[in-house]
């Protein structure tokens, strides 16, 4: 009696692809964390674009205000360091031991004396529109409105505080180019005894210019530290916006890896079910995917991968079009997009098909 037997050789037997789902998951996970990570930045670089110092920065960079601060920003960088050449010789006479110590404690006063003063105009202001942005909201808005409910007479509000009025700043003003004379005048008589300075023009001159180049150094001061902060304000600004650019890039890689990985065990989870119905086995259903690859899967195809044989096109035909009105703009939306998603739902329809039938 002849015997027939038949077996199928490994080879031609085809491999789960179960560690293409795992992968898949990993990625999954990874691809969640660089979204938590692009949205908080977006929020931030929001927050930065909508602040009115950057608006008034970005007004004064479109009206080309700004080069012209850059330019007393200049002058003023001049002046300091010319002013730093005429106060040395002052306080080598006056105060020999701490000469370069007052030189820098005396040109710090006088940006300080120049920041009062820029808060007083709307020009080199930027204190004051920090706390204009900590004000603005709700709080704001209820304000307003029991205001005008009640009849309450408008409330100038101090934006800055004591220490950047402009009245501090005229006291330390007047207090510094007081001080300022009298070393100036100290150091010229000691100049006029040694017979180096001779009374007219050039005992005038080195009385007043030290004066002169601190005045100087308080005007230049506002545009030159408003300028600064400027800069500062956009190259933040450009900065969170290139992080911004990298973190949405490395989310849509993270993105397109998982798609790959997971359209890849589907096809290969179809291959191997189609196989084992042609042997007559049974057929291995799909793992459950985690919940990070689930919600990609959701946002990125609207299509709910469950671990669960759903039949879509069931789904889809059962819907009425009158009750769903976006139902036919959700099939025309996903009929129109990439052939990757289009192929990855083909997969997974004949996957199900083909589970279905092994039932």
């Amino acid at each position: 009696m002849a015997l027939r037997f038949s077996f199928t050789e490994m080879h031609d037997k085809p491999v789960l692809p179960d560690p293409l789902l795992h992968q898949a998951n990993i990625l999954a996970e990874q691809a969640q964390d660089a979204k938590s990570s692009r949205e908080t930045l977006e929020q931030e670089l929001r927050a930065e674009v909508n602040h009115p110092l950057h608006q008034k920065v970005r007004a004064d960079l479109h009206s080309r205000r700004l080069f012209v601060y850059g330019g007393f920003a200049l002058i003023f960088l001049l002046n300091v360091i010319f002013e730093w050449m005429i106060s040395n010789e002052i306080y080598a006479i006056v105060l020999p031991q701490v000469s370069w110590l007052a030189i820098v404690f005396c040109i710090a006063i006088g940006i300080y004396a120049s920041l009062c003063f820029g808060e007083t105009t709307s020009y080199f202001s930027f204190i004051s529109l920090n706390k204009q942005a900590t004000n603005t909201g709700d709080t704001q808005s209820l304000s307003k409105t029991v205001s005008a409910l009640y009849d309450r007479k408008k409330q100038h509000a101090k934006h800055s505080g004591w220490y950047f009025h402009p009245i501090l700043g005229c006291i330390i003003a007047a207090v510094l180019l007081a001080g300022i004379y009298s070393a100036s005048q100290a150091r010229v008589g000691l100049l006029q005894v040694a017979g180096e300075v001779e009374e007219g023009f050039s005992h005038t001159l080195h009385l007043f210019l030290p004066v002169i180049l601190y005045a100087l150094e308080i005007l230049f001061g506002m545009p030159a530290l408003y300028f600064l902060i400027a800069m500062r304000n956009l190259t933040h600004v450009r900065t969170q916006t290139k992080e911004l650019t990298l973190f949405r890039d490395a989310e849509l890689v993270l993105k397109s890896s998982v798609l790959e990985k997971y359209t890849a065990y589907v096809a290969g989870l179809n291959t191997f079910n189609t196989w084992a119905q042609e042997q007559g086995e049974p057929a291995i259903p799909m793992l459950p995917v985690n919940q990070a690859l689930r919600n990609l899967l959701n946002d990125e195809l609207n299509y709910n991968s469950v671990n669960s044989n759903v039949d879509v096109e069931h789904n889809a035909e059962n819907s009425d079009p009158i009750d769903n009105p976006n139902a036919t703009m959700e099939t025309h939306q996903m009929s129109t997009d990439d052939s990757r998603v289009n192929d990855l739902i083909d997969v997974l329809d004949s996957q199900i098909d083909a589970h279905n039938s092994g039932l």
